[in-house]
């Protein structure tokens, strides 16, 4: 029935073509990650100037689930988005399909840069512009400080947020899906308290963010607070946390799109896709280690990299390995959160040995690749595995 009432939509979107295209762009808003062609969208637009002859729909695939609604109501002040209504979302996503049967398609379909191949265009496009790319209004701006307040946070006081992704959410919200291919990103939020509880010693706040999240944490500090479990939390909150941190520790989660959108530093901690490491953020990332059953041993970034190793699947890890992956502890989070934090007040200073670590991994990774110069291997985990760089 909706490709009925598409049909219509995709003939005037051709029609319309000498005088202007008419691109259609779709948002996964199930889950914060799925609106990531915004961020590019956006990113790009502010570094470059817009095509004019263009009419850009972001429409939202049809879902049960709105993971954020004050997240959609923010990206809607940047984008032209099409409400999450059931008929307007079947309909636009029918649009979309259609259109794609037909003869140059392209036109009408928003371009999303391919971010991770070498050539990296549009990696640069985004380090071009490095200010936040979505703002509160001044309301918001108040209300979000007041809710510091609330949480115990004094006014003015510096916070980090950290968050250890699980699978609570997905099965919560998603319940009637098998998300087990995603547990691989899973980590033990008690390996973030020693860093948690550093930070704190040295006078920032840490709060622990998440909408649900499997286990509650035990703070051992007044300044932890497990925001989770508070009753405190709402949509808002979630996003003007992440906005207004000193900097996020996190792992591969939909959650690192906030930041990423409002420039916020990060701490990427336990990311197993070693390939697609979010080069264009500014921060300190350490990885989880690959042990092979197989051979018995841990597996060199230069093993892990190699397609012939069969690490990686199309969209994540392959389904059928003999890895077994190996969380960072709580040691290794802790020396990462200090460096992180040491960096962005500039009291980091890096040995020639620490240069030398850093050359060797980007090389691996590919040195074709434009990357935020801000972004780092954390210092000491490289020190400990050097190994790993053979």
């Amino acid at each position: 029935m909706f490709l009925l009432l598409a049909a219509p939509l995709v003939m005037l979107m051709r029609l319309a073509r000498p005088i202007v295209q008419v691109r259609l762009g779709a948002l996964d808003i199930g889950r914060l990650g799925g609106s990531f062609d915004a961020f590019w969208y956006i990113a790009l637009e502010h570094s470059i100037l817009p095509p004019t002859h263009t009419f850009d729909i972001f429409f939202c695939i049809p879902t049960n689930t709105i993971s954020n609604h004050f997240w959609l109501k923010i990206l809607s002040r940047h984008i032209r988005l099409i409400p999450p209504y059931p008929f307007f979302s079947h309909l636009f996503w029918s649009a979309d399909r259609l259109n794609k049967y037909f003869p140059n398609s392209n036109s009408n379909v928003i371009w999303v840069p391919q971010a991770f191949l070498p050539s990296n265009i549009s990696t640069r496009f985004c380090l071009a512009n490095p200010n936040p790319l979505l703002k509160f209004t001044m309301n918001e701006e108040e209300l979000g400080k007041y809710n510091l307040t609330e949480l115990g946070i004094p006014e003015g006081q510096p916070f980090i947020c950290f968050h250890a992704r699980d699978s609570c959410y997905l099965d919560t919200k998603h319940p009637n899906f098998d998300w087990k291919f995603h547990d691989y990103r899973d980590s033990t939020i008690g390996n973030y308290l020693s860093a948690a509880e550093e930070l704190a010693r040295s006078g920032l706040w840490a709060v622990r963010i998440g909408e649900v999240a499997n286990e509650q944490i035990i703070a051992t500090h007044r300044a932890i607070i497990d925001y989770t479990f508070s009753g405190k939390r709402s949509d808002f909150m979630d996003i003007y946390l992440g906005a207004n941190c000193k900097f996020m520790i996190c792992s591969e989660t939909g959650l690192n799109l906030v930041p990423t959108m409002f420039r916020r530093p990060i701490l990427f901690v336990n990311w197993v896709l070693l390939p697609y490491i979010y080069v264009w953020c500014t921060g300190v990332v350490i990885t989880k280690k690959f042990f092979s059953l197989s051979r018995n041993r841990l597996l060199t970034y230069r093993e892990i990299f190699s397609p012939d190793t069969g690490v990686y699947g199309e969209t994540g890890m392959a389904a059928i390995n003999d890895i077994e992956l190996i969380e960072n502890t709580a040691a290794e989070i802790r020396a990462a959160s200090i460096e992180m934090n040491d960096r962005i007040d500039g009291k980091w200073k890096a040995t020639n040995e620490d240069l030398r670590l850093q050359t060797q991994f980007w090389k691996l990774f590919g040195k074709e690749r434009a990357r935020n110069p801000d972004i780092q291997i954390g210092a000491e985990f490289l020190r400990q595995n050097a190994d790993l760089l053979d």
